[in-house]
C-alpha cells in the first residue's frame, strides 16, 4: 500500500504522486479524464469532516453564478460539518495542470489554493437500480477502505460570493461524478434533494432576456484573455499573472452591473429569491 500522505516521494517533482480530493466538478469522469486529459491512478469515495461544500466562488451571472469551495465548518453558512467526495491518486504534474485550469489559473493568490484535508476513504455505495457496470469508476482495492489519508484540495483564497446556487449544469455533474465513484447515499441524496439550481427561467421570461443582454455586453471584455487561456492551456503553460488578475477584475465588474443594473431590470442573476418572492405575492 501507498503511503498515506499527501504526497508520495519519487525520483523527480513533476512524478510524486500527490492524493487530490474533488468535491466539484473533477468528481466527474468526463471532467477530470475527458475535458482534463488527466487519468488517476486510483479513485475512491471519501469523506472529510470539519469541512463544508460551498459555492462561494462567482462564475458569471445568469449562466454560471457560482462554483463549488470548501470552507472549514465553523466558518461555512449552513454547516453540516463535513463533505463528500472523491480522492484520485495523480502525479503532482497532474495536480499542476487541474490547477492551471481551474479559478486563479494557477495563481496562489487569486482563485483556489491548495490545502491538506484529511480524508477517510469508504467502500462505495451503488444501488441495485440497473447503473450499467462500465459506469462506475472507482477502485477495488479494498485494503483502503476505512483508511484515512492526507490529500489536496483545492480551496477559494477568499470568498467572493453569498446566496448564489450553482446552475443546474454544474451540479449535475456533481451529481454524476458522485454517482459514478459510489459517493455515500446520504451525499447522493444531499446533491439530488437538497441543493438548490439556479433557475434561469426560459421563454419571453425577464430573466431570459437579462441573459442574453448580459452576454451581449460581456463577449468583448473576454475574447482576448480567453484566446490567452487556451494558448497557454494547449500548451500546459500557466497563464501570465495579468491575464488572471484581468480575469478577476472583469469578473468583479461584472457582478457590479450585475448588482447595480441587470437584476434591477430582469431579475437575479444569482438566485431564485425573487422568484419565490414573486409567487408569494
Amino acid at each position: 500500500m501507498a503511503s498515506n500522505s499527501a504526497t508520495d516521494s519519487s525520483s523527480s517533482a513533476k512524478d510524486k504522486i500527490v492524493w487530490y480530493f474533488a468535491f466539484g466538478a473533477n468528481m466527474a469522469s468526463k471532467v477530470l479524464i475527458g475535458r482534463r486529459q488527466v487519468q488517476p491512478i486510483e479513485s475512491y469515495p471519501c469523506i472529510v469532516n470539519g469541512y463544508d461544500l460551498q459555492f462561494d466562488m462567482k462564475g458569471l451571472p445568469y449562466f454560471e453564478p457560482a462554483f463549488a469551495s470548501i470552507s472549514k465548518s465553523e466558518k461555512a453558512i449552513g454547516s453540516i460539518g463535513y463533505c463528500h467526495g472523491v480522492v484520485h491518486k495523480i502525479t503532482r504534474e497532474q495536480m499542476d495542470h487541474i490547477r492551471r485550469t481551474e479559478g486563479g489559473n494557477g495563481h496562489d493568490d487569486l482563485g483556489y489554493r491548495e490545502i491538506i484535508v484529511q480524508a477517510q476513504i469508504y467502500e462505495p455505495f451503488y444501488p441495485n437500480d440497473g447503473f450499467v457496470d462500465k459506469y462506475r469508476k472507482a477502485s477495488e482495492d479494498a485494503s483502503w477502505f476505512g483508511q484515512t489519508i492526507d490529500a489536496i484540495a483545492l480551496q477559494a483564497v477568499q470568498p467572493d460570493i453569498v446566496d448564489a446556487l450553482p446552475s443546474a449544469r454544474y451540479l449535475n455533474i456533481l451529481r454524476e461524478g458522485a454517482r459514478e465513484y459510489g459517493v455515500a447515499k446520504v451525499w447522493q441524496d444531499h446533491l439530488n434533494l437538497i441543493l438548490e439550481p439556479y433557475n434561469p427561467v426560459g421563454g419571453l421570461s425577464l430573466r431570459n432576456a437579462g441573459r442574453f443582454s448580459f452576454a451581449a455586453c460581456i463577449i468583448p471584455l473576454f475574447i482576448f484573455p480567453a484566446l490567452v487561456m487556451i494558448v497557454t492551456h494547449l500548451s500546459k503553460m500557466k497563464p501570465p499573472y495579468i491575464a488572471a488578475l484581468y480575469f478577476k477584475f472583469t469578473s468583479t465588474l461584472l457582478w457590479i452591473l450585475h448588482d447595480n443594473i441587470w437584476s434591477k431590470l430582469f431579475g437575479s442573476g444569482k438566485n431564485n429569491q425573487d422568484l419565490k418572492d414573486n409567487k408569494k405575492n
